[in-house]
């Protein structure tokens, strides 16, 4: 029992002297600083002014592309019409719609990019137009009154959008359902003109389809021959 005892006692001193060697080995630790409001709200205004900074870096950036992309533009509209082709183009508008013009140049002191984009538009219009008037007059003056109703019906639209007085708004909203009225008959028409030319087209291609299939041994004889090399006596 004695020699038990011992061998406890000798036991817990052995942990006594390890944990005193541990205990002395380390360093005491700092007490952890306690971070004042004050400090804590400087962290946060760091925080917010980074976020501001890279929010402005990132904004420049988009300005800077924007930048790139319109000289692109200009670059394109400006090598696609020369200032003699732009006079000659507004010209020609100015005979159909004098009104058109002075909106025209207006847009050209405020956006000169959309301004040329517009123009370059209503050259193509134009050149349709022209030709259009020689091959069918009577589409070529319905395609002149539905550009002046589209015309019509965004100037309308534009007042309404800046009008206050609501009586005003509502005479306005009438006059345009009733431009878009005869827009809507005149493009209707244009349609039954175009389906109708289709359709004639259609059974002229089906007629001559037909007239093929009952030569087809001709076809394929006067093929055969061209291929071989062999003269056609049938060629004029």
């Amino acid at each position: 029992m004695r020699k038990i005892c011992l061998i406890i006692m000798v036991f817990f001193g052995a942990m006594v002297f390890v944990s005193i060697r541990i205990n002395a080995q380390e360093p005491d630790k700092p007490p952890k600083k306690r971070i004042t409001f004050e400090q804590a709200e400087r962290q946060n205004l760091e925080k917010i002014k980074q976020l501001e900074e890279t929010l402005r870096r990132e904004k420049e950036m988009r300005h800077k592309e924007f930048q790139h992309q319109e000289e692109l533009l200009h670059m394109i509209y400006q090598k696609n019409m020369t200032p003699e082709q732009e006079q000659g183009i507004l010209e020609r508008i100015k005979k159909e719609n004098p009104e058109e013009v002075e909106e025209l140049m207006l847009l050209k002191k405020e956006r000169p990019i959309e301004f040329r984009k517009i123009l370059i538009q209503r050259q193509h219009e134009l050149e349709r137009l022209e030709e259009l008037k020689e091959r069918d007059p009577e589409r070529y003056e319905q395609n002149v009154k539905q550009h002046s109703l589209e015309r019509r019906g965004r100037q309308l639209a534009e007042k309404y959008r800046d009008s206050k007085d609501e009586k005003v708004k509502a005479n306005i909203k009438k006059e345009l359902s009733a431009t878009l009225s005869q827009l809507f008959d005149l493009r209707e028409k244009d349609r039954e003109e175009e389906i109708k030319h289709l359709t004639e087209k259609l059974d002229h291609l089906k007629s001559v389809l037909a007239e093929r299939k009952k030569k087809k041994q001709e076809i394929v004889e006067r093929r055969v021959k061209e291929m071989l090399g062999e003269i056609d006596v049938l060629i004029w």
